[in-house]
């Protein structure tokens, strides 16, 4: 017996301990030194120039799924299918974000944006980008910050989301199941 709780004690504490591995690498601070300077001196009376921009963000939605039992949820176990429009031998769903997991998107109703607005006073460049999606991860919204070329001069930028439940999962909550992610690496880049 006391073999066995020795037993049981040390897989109790090699699970605690991987986990805790496993929680310090996610949180880890993945931009370590990145900090914005928000002091600026303010330079008076000037005129302000805007520059504004929409680019469609709308996916392509490549297979569509059939189902059968009217719960937007995709359950093959249940007699849902999918038509295999691309021939590529498996279900390439666009997983919806919001309310639940497992809720591929069934065509386009209307198409998603992404707006830009550039305000610049001559001594501050400020950018300012919507997005049509549930939402925008903080470590995906410095890395798109740091890919934006110097040579613009944007100094500050700031990206937000109109929270809509008709867009992909950007945010990795709403995919196939609960516990797998619904983001497409390539629809997030």
């Amino acid at each position: 017996m006391k073999l066995f709780v020795k037993f049981l004690v040390s897989i109790l504490l090699t699970a605690v301990f991987l986990f805790l591995i496993y929680a310090l690498f996610n949180l880890r601070d993945r931009h370590r030194g990145y900090h914005i300077d928000v002091n600026q001196e303010s330079p008076g009376e000037v005129v302000i120039s805007a520059g504004f921009s929409a680019i469609s963000i709308t996916p392509e939605i490549t297979d569509r799924w059939n189902d059968t039992l009217g719960n937007y949820q995709y359950n093959p176990d249940e007699g849902d299918t999918y038509e295999d429009i691309n021939d590529s031998g498996s279900f390439d769903a666009v997983w919806m974000a919001g309310f639940q997991s497992s809720k591929p998107a069934q065509g386009v109703n209307d198409d998603l944006w992404a707006r830009a607005m550039v305000l610049d006073d001559g001594v501050t460049r400020f950018a300012w980008v919507v997005l049509d999606a549930i939402g925008f991860n903080g470590d995906d919204i410095i890395s798109v910050r740091k890919r934006i070329p110097a040579d613009l001069g944007i100094d500050y930028v700031i990206i937000s989301s109109t929270h809509t439940h008709s867009a992909p999962d950007l945010i990795g909550l709403w995919g196939p199941t609960t516990f797998t992610s619904g983001v497409n690496p390539d629809y997030l880049e």
